[in-house]
C-alpha cells in the first residue's frame, strides 16, 4: 500500500512497467518492505543507478505521434522522494 500511495501520485498501480517490467503490483507481491530496504541500502551506499527509460510512442489527436518516456517504479520511487525532500 506504501507505494500506492508514495510511488509517482498518478495513483495508477497496473501501469506497464519500464525497461525492468516491474509494476507497483509485482513489486507489492514480491514484498514492497524488502524493495524499499533495498533502495535503502542503494541510496545510503551511494550504488543506486536510474535504469533506462522505456520509450513508447502516443497518438496525438491529429494523427502524428508523441515519444513518451516510462521510467522504473524504482526510479519513481527516488523522484518523489527527492521531490518531497525538505
Amino acid at each position: 500500500m506504501f507505494l500506492r500511495n508514495h510511488g509517482d501520485g498518478s495513483g495508477q498501480t497496473e501501469a506497464p512497467g519500464g525497461v525492468d517490467k516491474e509494476t507497483i503490483e509485482t513489486i507489492e507481491t514480491k514484498g514492497a518492505e524488502m524493495f524499499l530496504i533495498q533502495l535503502r541500502k542503494e541510496l545510503i551506499g551511494k550504488t543506486y543507478q536510474p535504469q533506462a527509460v522505456k520509450r513508447v510512442w502516443i497518438p496525438k489527436a491529429n494523427g502524428s505521434q508523441r515519444p513518451l518516456g516510462i521510467p522504473t517504479v524504482k526510479d519513481r520511487v527516488v523522484q518523489t522522494a527527492v521531490k518531497n525532500y525538505d
